[in-house]
């Protein structure tokens, strides 16, 4: 039994790794030189914009879109939501820790708040942590978190995710 485990959990989690990580540019993204297009860019602000409760509606379904259950949801700030989610695949699945910010525009995530939520998923035991933003993460941000195995989703590769997984959200988004 143990073995079965040892087997099927990293093929687990490189496949969650790859559902993620499809539509993601492989080099870190400067914020000050990455270009939009004008839906995208819309789209960006009316997450930033969205009340909470509709937000939370949003990454509810991106994380059952992508196979994972909200088991819990917290909002750590005004413009911050935790939450943890949870693969339900019996002896090969567990939690994942999920951080969401929507920072002002313009302002990128800093290694700092890598650092923390990287000790955070540490603590909760996370098999994974996912760190979604609206905005850009810095260069050193970037490095901190794929040095820890943190999976980064940045605005742009956000917008993606939805246009593959919810399409007729992210047109609303787009229109709004």
């Amino acid at each position: 039994m143990a073995a079965f485990v040892l087997i099927f959990a990293p093929i687990l989690g490189l496949f969650v790794i790859a559902l993620l990580k499809k539509n993601t540019p492989t080099e870190p993204v400067d914020p000050a030189t990455e270009v939009v297009d004008a839906g995208e860019a819309e789209a960006l602000a009316n997450l930033v914009a969205m009340e909470e409760a509709d937000c939370e509606r949003l990454l509810r379904r991106l994380m059952t879109s992508l196979g994972l259950e909200v088991v819990k949801w917290e909002a750590t700030s005004e413009d911050a939501f935790e939450l943890i989610a949870r693969w339900p695949q019996e002896l090969i699945g567990g939690d994942y820790v999920v951080l969401f910010m929507r920072p002002p525009a313009g302002e990128p995530i800093e290694s700092k708040t890598m650092r923390e939520f990287k000790e955070a998923a540490y603590e909760l035991r996370a098999l994974k942590g996912i760190f979604i933003t609206t905005a850009q993460f810095s260069q050193e941000a970037h490095f901190v978190g794929e040095h820890y195995g943190v999976e980064l989703v940045d605005g742009a590769r956000l917008v993606g995710l939805l246009r593959e997984r919810m399409p007729s959200l992210l047109s609303q988004l787009e229109r709004v």
